[in-house]
């Protein structure tokens, strides 16, 4: 039987979706109506959200929300029960370190509703117990993202700000399958880079994902896609001041890492096909941005072009 990871992870993610309805549902006593509005919010609501973190961290944290709501009214649930509510949402709040957040708001609702020791009920202690695993873990298998955080909570929330509108009408809710990997895109890797790696210079993930999975091939560059790029450029992306290649202040050192680690990775893989966006409505050339740096300058100039594909141009392999 095979199977790839793509075709199996839809379906598993609507067994978390149909897991955890059915846990709310025996903690709370719901009622059809709320069964069926949840439903709707986690399946064609989701859009292009589906099976991503915050959707997956919402899934896996509501028998714990319910679970809550049950201990305010007087019905905790079982202890069996409880405990896995606590270790699955403390996975999904694990997702991102903000997410736990949301485990504080939670207990200071029921400890002002059912007291101080009501913080001890067994999902809460579940949920602190994962949230000390996956430090530890990730002290001992990736040290290096603790050094990193001191920049990274400083740029992640300059990253892609939209106001409460947007999010709240971004059209992109009503479409159950967001069309982001057109079959051209599919075409090019097959015929320029079957079996090989590829790269995509963009600060949109979708550009390169899940293209790499569906495809076979490898990636070609230590970041999924670059989304720093946008937040170190964050007043210039939004057109609200003059846009000036590497002048980012205090990111310098950081954008400087940024360069040297991309082109390791490009020279170690020597990627068959780059995928670069084409200059956005802002100004933004994430082209000429790169080619700030003679490295990529001179790479560039000797990729011909092998397709246009949309919003990015693809760029094969440097010829003598």
């Amino acid at each position: 039987m095979n199977i790839d990871g793509l075709t199996l992870y839809p379906v598993a993610v609507l067994l978390v979706v149909a897991g955890s309805l059915e846990s709310s549902r025996r903690l709370l006593h719901a009622s059809g109506w709320l069964l069926t509005v949840l439903v709707l919010a986690f399946m064609p609501m989701a859009g292009p959200f589906y099976g991503q973190g915050e959707h997956l961290a919402l899934m896996l944290s509501l028998p714990y929300f319910a679970g809550a709501a049950a201990a305010i009214r007087g019905r905790p649930a079982s202890r069996g029960g409880a405990i896995a509510a606590g270790i699955a949402a403390g996975i999904g709040l694990a997702f991102k370190p903000h997410f736990a957040l949301v485990w504080v708001g939670v207990e200071f609702l029921v400890a002002k509703r059912r007291g101080v020791r009501s913080v001890l009920r067994p999902e809460s202690i579940a949920i602190a117990a994962v949230f000390v695993l996956y430090v530890l873990a990730a002290l001992a298998l990736t040290p290096e993202l603790f050094r990193s955080l001191p920049w990274l909570m400083q740029l992640y929330p300059r990253a892609f700000a939209v106001d409460f509108h947007t999010i709240v009408f971004d059209e992109r809710v009503l479409i159950v399958v967001d069309p982001v990997m057109p079959p051209q895109m599919m075409d090019v890797v097959e015929t320029h880079a079957r079996g090989q790696a590829i790269v995509a210079f963009s600060h949109l993930i979708q550009t390169g994902f899940p293209l790499v999975n569906f495809m076979d091939v490898r990636w070609a560059s230590p970041y999924a896609h670059l989304w720093m790029v946008p937040a170190m450029y964050s007043e210039a992306w939004a057109e609200r001041e003059p846009l000036r290649y590497r002048d980012v202040g205090e990111w310098q050192a950081f954008e400087q890492q940024m360069f040297d680690r991309t082109w390791q990775q490009i020279v170690r893989d020597d990627p068959a096909i780059i995928f670069m966006h084409v200059p956005l409505a802002n100004g933004f050339d994430m082209r000429a941005y790169f080619e700030t740096d003679a490295r990529f300058r001179a790479r560039f100039a000797r990729s011909p072009v092998v397709d246009t594909i949309g919003r990015d141009i693809v760029l094969g392999r440097p010829v003598s």
